[in-house]
This record gives C-alpha cells, sequence and structure tokens, in this order.
C-alpha cells in the first residue's frame, strides 16, 4: 500500500495485531486488491484467525452500485480469503425485537406512499462502522471498507484498546 490515509495505516496495524478473532461491521465490503493481500497474509500468519464481517445484503443495501461493484468477488473472499461473510436481511426474523417501532413506521409510509410524499416502504441496512480485534481492541468511525475510504483522509474514528 502506498500512499493511504493516515486512519488506513493506523487500522492496518490494528488489523495486523489480530491473533485470534477479529469481527467487522460495515455497510459497504469492497475490498481493494491492498485489503484482500491484507487479509491473505494475516490469514496465512495466523491460520485459525477467526475473520467475521457484517454487511448488507442486496436486499438492504442504501448503495446499490457500492454493493454490486464488488458483489463477484464474495465467493473469493469467502474460499480465498476465509472470510466469514454475513449480510443482514432487510426484514430479519427478529425485526420486532431489533426495531418495535417498526409497524408504526410502515403505516407512517404507507399513508406517505398513498399521499405522494414517499416511494417506497422502510426497511433496515447496516450503516455502522465497527471492529473488534481478539476482544481488546475496538473501532468504531466512519470508515468503510472500500477504496473511498482507504485512500482519502476524509475519515474519523476511535480506536480503543481495553479488554
Amino acid at each position: 500500500m502506498s500512499e493511504q490515509a493516515r486512519i488506513t495505516r493506523q487500522l492496518r496495524r490494528a488489523l495486523e495485531s489480530a491473533e485470534s478473532s477479529l469481527v467487522m461491521q460495515t455497510p459497504y465490503l469492497v475490498l481493494s486488491p491492498p485489503a484482500r493481500k491484507l487479509f491473505r497474509t494475516m490469514k496465512q500468519k495466523q491460520p485459525n484467525l477467526r475473520i467475521r464481517i457484517s454487511s448488507n445484503s442486496f436486499a438492504s443495501t442504501d448503495n446499490l452500485l457500492a454493493y454490486s461493484a464488488n458483489y463477484r468477488l464474495r465467493g473469493d473472499y469467502v474460499e480465498k480469503l476465509g472470510l466469514e461473510i454475513y449480510e443482514f436481511k432487510p426484514r430479519p426474523a427478529d425485526l420486532h425485537q431489533l426495531f418495535p417501532q417498526v409497524t408504526w413506521m410502515e403505516q407512517l409510509a404507507a399513508e406517505r406512499t398513498r399521499a405522494g410524499r414517499q416511494t417506497r416502504a422502510p426497511f433496515l441496512c447496516i450503516h455502522a462502522k465497527s471492529m473488534v480485534v481478539d476482544d481488546r481492541l475496538a473501532f468504531v468511525g466512519t470508515y468503510n471498507l472500500d477504496p473511498r475510504s482507504e485512500n482519502l483522509n476524509t475519515e474519523a474514528g476511535l480506536l480503543v484498546e481495553d479488554p
């Protein structure tokens, strides 16, 4: 990785410190070639490293272009990089526990749709960006797993080390 955003360099160091587990959440899973190489190297160094990533499904994404840009590589992420990828459904089975106001929101959306003030029903999607390394290091911020966040210094985040 050549010229990277400062936050990318810091997150890379945090990722490289993973020994047993890495849990990440990102709305857009678009891994650049350098990011794919990083995950491959991490798995080679730590074969038992468990990397779990939750992201949006096609049905729950709020950005079809970002989702579509890398969907064809999802199989490689799983088979070649050994990532465990979990995709969020727009209407998960535990929807009412996750979002108790959903019935009210759906009724409001139906009224707005009939009145021409809204075009679709509400749905849930992941927009959080977070990671936990070995249950000792946590990050939350604006950083997406995509080339834009990787290369532009426009992201912010908080990295906390505390088991």
